[in-house]
C-alpha cells in the first residue's frame, strides 16, 4: 500500500510556505513524491469559509483514494512522479489555529495516512515586508496579518502533533532530513469507520468543479493570465447563480457537468 503523509504547513501570509513547497519540488527527493496543494486556488472570500474548507478536505480524500488505486488524480496538482510508491502531499495553508490542523490529523486517521506538520516562524517583521513587495493584487491587508500573528497557535507537544519541525528560516539540510524521517514514522492507529466527508450542496460541488476547469484553461493561457483569471471566475460566479435559479425552478436541473462545459 502507498505510504502517504499530509504535511500541514503552518505560518503567517508571506511567511515562505509557497516558496518551500516549491522548492520541495523541485528537489525530486529519491523516496518521495511530492504533490503541492495550494488551498488559495480553492477558496473564495464570497462563499461560505467553513463549507469551503470542508471540500479541501473531501478533496484530499479523493487524492488519497486515486493515489492508493494508482490512477491519475481528478486534482490538477504540481508534482514530481519517480519511482516511489510514497507520497507526501504539501499541504500549503496558514493553518494558524490547532483546529485547522487537527481536522486534518482526523483524515490522516481515518484514512491511514501520516500527518506531520512544518511550521515557518517568520517573524511578523519579515511577513509584512515580503507581503508589501508583492503585486498589489496578490497583498494581504497588513492589519490582517498582524491580526493573524496574534491569534495563531502555534504547534506544541500533544501527542497528536509530535511530528513536527518549527523553523525561523528555509534550512534546506535540516527540511529534508525531517523529511526523509517521516519514512519511518508510524501511523496511527485508524479511527473507527465515520461516513465519507460529504460537500454540503450541489453548489458546493459545482463551485470546485468550476475552479478545477478554470485551473486546467489557465494552463492552455499564457498571455494576459489576470485578465483570464477574471474573465473566468466572473463566470464561473454567473454560471453557479444560474445553476441555483435553475435548481429553484426545476425539481431535476441539469446535470453539473452541464454547467461545467459551459465554462470557457
Amino acid at each position: 500500500m502507498a505510504h502517504i503523509c499530509l504535511l500541514a504547513l503552518i505560518g503567517l501570509p508571506a511567511a515562505g510556505k509557497t516558496h518551500l513547497s516549491n522548492w520541495l519540488l523541485k528537489q525530486k527527493l529519491n523516496n518521495w513524491n511530492v504533490l503541492h496543494l495550494c488551498y488559495d486556488n480553492y477558496l473564495d472570500n464570497n462563499a461560505d469559509y467553513k463549507a469551503q474548507r470542508y471540500n479541501i478536505l473531501n478533496l484530499l480524500s479523493q487524492l488519497i483514494d486515486a493515489l492508493r488505486m494508482k490512477l491519475s488524480p481528478q486534482l490538477v496538482l504540481p508534482m514530481t512522479t519517480n519511482e516511489s510508491s510514497n507520497y507526501l502531499i504539501v499541504c500549503d495553508d496558514n493553518h494558524y489555529y490547532h483546529s485547522m490542523r487537527y481536522k486534518l490529523y482526523q483524515l490522516c486517521r481515518s484514512r491511514g495516512c501520516l500527518h506531520a506538520q512544518l511550521y515557518l516562524a517568520t517573524p511578523l517583521s519579515t511577513c509584512l515586508q515580503r507581503n508589501a513587495a508583492r503585486e498589489q493584487q496578490h497583498q494581504v491587508p497588513a492589519a490582517i496579518i498582524e491580526q493573524m500573528h496574534k491569534r495563531l497557535e502555534v504547534p506544541n507537544n500533544q501527542n497528536w502533533q509530535r511530528h513536527q519541525l518549527t523553523i525561523q528560516e528555509l534550512n534546506n539540510v535540516v527540511i529534508c532530513t525531517f523529511v526523509d524521517t517521516l519514512l519511518n514514522c508510524q501511523v496511527d492507529d485508524a479511527l473507527p469507520p465515520t461516513p465519507a466527508i460529504q460537500l454540503q450542496t450541489q453548489s458546493h460541488q459545482l463551485d470546485l468543479r468550476l475552479r478545477l476547469r478554470i485551473q486546467s484553461l489557465m494552463r492552455q493561457h499564457t498571455a494576459e493570465k489576470a485578465a483570464r483569471s477574471c474573465e473566468l471566475n466572473a463566470q464561473r460566479r454567473q454560471l453557479l447563480a444560474q445553476f441555483k435559479a435553475d435548481e429553484k425552478l426545476q425539481q431535476q436541473p441539469q446535470p453539473l457537468d452541464y454547467y461545467v462545459n459551459l465554462l470557457n
